[in-house]
């Protein structure tokens, strides 16, 4: 049920920005970007209502916890080390995007948010420990990597390296967070091994993307 919610409040939400952006084009002034959130907040606001699991609460917590939520929902739903990239890219910053309400909160709200934000964080260290890769692979892919590239030496041969492995070639900056967080050496080797395919990608693509 709550991800047809989300499915109107998407097409909601793009209906109001669209909205938006036309009829306000000429009248941005240095407040527009607050008027934007506070727009946001009240369309929020009056999708999920005021309660939260049928308890009773402010309109405000009912965001704050309907943000986290969509959290929880983004970490349950990770299956792969692809999805976790993508979910640790973001995960930080949406939970504090999502708890920067919070302090306006009494004790009472205040206490459910932090449960909420609870279920959250245990969603993402379980995605973690899931789909988490140990260091030693994701080394040895890439070390295969800047071999094979380094063999190319036609347009048909980069064609070939690249078809196949496209969307990790493009996110090299971000691979290392798929590796298991705890090893910090491994973390580190990984992240220098994408860099350096990443400059010979680069190079790759610069001559023959022509």
């Amino acid at each position: 049920m709550r991800l047809i919610y989300r499915v109107f409040y998407s097409v909601a939400m793009a209906l109001l920005l669209l909205a938006s952006c036309t009829s306000k084009e000429e009248n941005r002034g240095p407040n527009f970007n607050s008027q934007q959130e506070e727009d946001d907040f009240a369309s929020i606001a009056e999708f999920v209502g005021d309660s939260v699991s049928g308890e009773k609460v402010s309109k405000e917590c009912a965001v704050v916890c309907y943000k986290i939520d969509s959290e929880t929902e983004s970490a349950e739903s990770v299956k792969s080390p692809d999805a976790l990239i993508s979910l640790k890219k973001k995960h930080a910053a949406n939970m504090s995007e999502a708890n920067s309400n919070a302090s306006t909160l009494d004790q009472r709200d205040l206490a459910l948010v932090q449960e909420h934000a609870a279920k959250a964080e245990e969603a993402y260290k379980n995605a973690c420990r899931q789909y988490e890769l140990p260091a030693s692979g994701v080394i040895a892919n890439l070390q295969n990597l800047i071999q094979s590239i380094d063999k190319v030496q036609t347009r048909k041969d980069f064609d070939n390296f690249r078809d196949c492995r496209i969307g990790m070639l493009e996110d090299l900056d971000n691979i290392h967070l798929c590796v298991e967080s705890r090893n910090t050496s491994g973390v580190s080797e990984v992240r220098k091994l994408a860099q350096t395919l990443k400059g010979k990608y680069i190079a790759m693509k610069e001559r023959f993307d022509k």
